[in-house]
């Protein structure tokens, strides 16, 4: 019998395999047009790294595996997943946050991405998302209630979680 680790291994390479998620393709991600959105001098170095270290080009490209699609970004906080995910710009990118704490240079410029306030749960789209990035808090609380939220709306779109090996409570949702 595998143990979780091995399991969520043998995904993430079944996966890696079939959308062809390779460190080539990623390398050929250049998020440059975003320059002015970026406000964050900190958050510039981690949005523009080019060593693969942080994962808003791979985002990105996950973007890509999709066309005319509905992305949600949950977790807004300074808005820059969002700004990555609407690298394709055939997709409609919907962020929700429950406070508002963007940090976005020419916001309105980002036609293809919504910024909510509120209760993601409450978003009928929801259902019929592609892909969801769900980049929260951290405790596993929100994360193990929002996993149960989209078992029930029948959600079967790629779930894509942020900070799974940060701190226990993460990897204990994660198993």
């Amino acid at each position: 019998m595998q143990t979780p680790h091995e399991t969520a291994k043998k995904m993430a390479t079944v996966l890696r395999d079939k959308y062809g998620l390779t460190r080539e393709r990623v390398n050929l991600i250049s998020l440059g047009r975003f320059d002015a959105h970026i406000l964050n001098q900190e958050h510039r170095a981690y949005f523009f790294d080019t060593d693969l270290k942080e994962h808003y080009r791979l985002i990105a490209l996950l973007s890509c595996l999709f066309d005319n699609g509905t992305i949600f970004d949950v977790g807004t906080n300074k808005g820059y997943s969002a700004v990555a995910l609407a690298y394709n710009p055939y997709n409609q990118v919907i962020s929700y946050d429950i406070v508002d704490c963007r940090e976005l240079g020419a916001p309105d410029q980002l036609t293809n991405v919504e910024f909510h306030s509120g209760d993601v749960c409450q978003d009928e789209r929801l259902a019929d998302a592609q892909l969801v990035m769900l980049d929260t808090n951290h405790d596993g609380g929100f994360e193990r209630t929002f996993y149960h939220h989209l078992q029930q709306i029948g959600f079967r779109g790629l779930l894509f979680l942020d900070d799974i090996h940060l701190n226990e409570a993460m990897q204990a949702f994660w198993g």
